[in-house]
């Protein structure tokens, strides 16, 4: 079984832009292994896109969702975490009866006090590091409360979908 057997793609898309629009967040629902199904309907910053638009640093997205998702499949809870340049990621395990079939998340935010590593992330697009200081200091924090919040709306939203599932 896969997502799309539950919903459609447009569906699921659907989700990511309620997660971007409600939270500022960069939504994504990825499959079983990891692979993101449709692409965010908006940046939560002007980093990620230089980040997932460079072939050689795209893998700082790709390992913390790795990462993530294999905790959320075992613990079967959402998980709360970082990629390596410093942005607070969630991702919130999707499953059909026993079968894991992906994570819904947001992304691309600093929760107050946070964060990111602009030295790394200046090596890693081959920019001056004070352009990187620049962009960081767009970045809006968000509340430990209002991440609760993203992350528990994302639970409901998936678990509401489960339910209208007629398999």
């Amino acid at each position: 079984m896969e997502l799309k057997d539950i919903l459609p793609v447009e569906g699921w898309q659907e989700l990511a832009t309620e997660i971007h629009t409600k939270f500022g967040m960069n939504g994504a629902v990825s499959n079983n292994e990891g692979f993101i199904i449709h692409p965010t309907p908006g940046w939560a910053n002007e980093i990620c896109p230089l980040i997932k638009g460079n072939e050689q640093s795209r893998i700082v997205c790709a390992s913390a969702q790795q990462n993530m998702m294999k905790i959320a499949k075992e613990k079967r809870i959402p998980i709360v975490g970082e990629c390596d340049v410093g942005f607070t990621k969630f991702v919130v395990p999707i499953f059909y009866q026993d079968e894991f079939l992906g994570t819904a998340g947001g992304c691309g935010f600093l929760v107050e006090g946070g964060e990111i590593d602009t030295f790394y992330v200046a090596k890693l697009l081959g920019k001056d590091e004070e352009e990187i200081n620049a962009l960081a200091a767009k970045i809006k924090p968000i509340s430990k409360e209002k991440l609760k919040e993203a992350v528990d709306f994302v639970k409901k939203r998936v678990e509401d979908i489960i339910k209208a599932y007629k398999g």
